[in-house]
């Protein structure tokens, strides 16, 4: 990217910082006490900014490159009143930041931010995710008995993130030396992706999916709002030429799978 170009995108995130500037509202009346409540409600409201900051920051770093720190910064005090934390943990709070972010039309000239969001979003919940070993010997359970009694089941935490935009190059631009210059070679030939992001051990891992593979991984990933399929059931509805041996070993390589599991039900 060019140096003009460069500025281009620097006065872009002035702008979207000078949209989202509030003014807060005028104090209430507090009576005799108001002077105290009021020193005490600010202290208060100064310690949630800097906490829902920190935690924004923390849980979206691709989002805080595109649009700058003290964008972010004022993004996480809106978030906050209006979407508080509902749980003492406070790394589960933000979820609702991608959702935000593509209602929001001081960010239109981003459409590709909230799915960045999205896969930022995705990192964050894999890497405080639940530890679930490789348990190597369950493999043996897929010769020994039948399909419609066997789950392949991945690690916890493990998801896929669909975009109309290159989300995958988008990351990685973020991850280099040069992070302006990718990010423009990224978007001279958008086209959609499709990232599996999942823990194998530390730090969560990104990889662009196969379009092949995205409905096969999309059903396994973990779920709480639906019961995982059989292998029966999975090798019914795959793709016409779906090699589920080639699949197993790039998921074995990568470290998608946490056991095979077997269970009484068929389906």
């Amino acid at each position: 990217m060019s140096a003009l170009e460069a500025e281009a995108e620097g006065q872009r995130q002035a702008l979207v910082l000078q949209a989202l500037w509030r003014l807060p509202a005028d104090p209430p009346a507090w009576g005799e006490h108001g002077e105290r409540l009021q020193l005490g409600l600010a202290a208060y409201q100064g310690n949630a900014r800097a906490t829902a900051e920190r935690v924004l920051a923390a849980a979206y770093p691709t989002v805080q490159a595109l649009l700058g720190a003290e964008a972010l910064a004022l993004l996480a005090r809106q978030l906050w009143q209006h979407h508080p934390p509902s749980q003492g943990d406070l790394t589960a709070w933000g979820r609702a930041l991608p959702e935000w972010l593509a209602h929001l039309p001081e960010v239109r000239d981003w459409p590709y931010l909230p799915d960045c969001a999205r896969l930022d979003w995705a990192r964050h919940t894999a890497e405080s995710a639940e530890d679930a070993p490789f348990e190597p010997d369950s493999l043996a359970f897929l010769g020994s008995h039948d399909p419609a009694h066997l789950q392949i089941q991945l690690r916890p935490g493990l998801s896929l993130v669909r975009s109309d935009w290159p989300v995958v190059a988008l990351w990685q631009a973020h991850q280099t030396a040069d992070p302006v210059e990718h990010l423009h070679q990224a978007l001279l030939k958008p086209h959609a992706e499709t990232a599996v992001v999942w823990r194998p051990q530390w730090r969560a891992e990104v990889l662009a999916l196969p379009d092949a593979w995205v409905d096969w991984m999309s059903a396994l990933a973990p779920s709480t709002t639906r019961p995982l399929p059989c292998l029966s059931t999975m090798l019914d509805s795959a793709p016409e030429g779906f090699d589920l041996g080639q699949w197993l070993a790039l998921a074995l390589q990568h470290g998608w799978i946490w056991r095979v599991g077997i269970t009484d039900r068929a389906g």
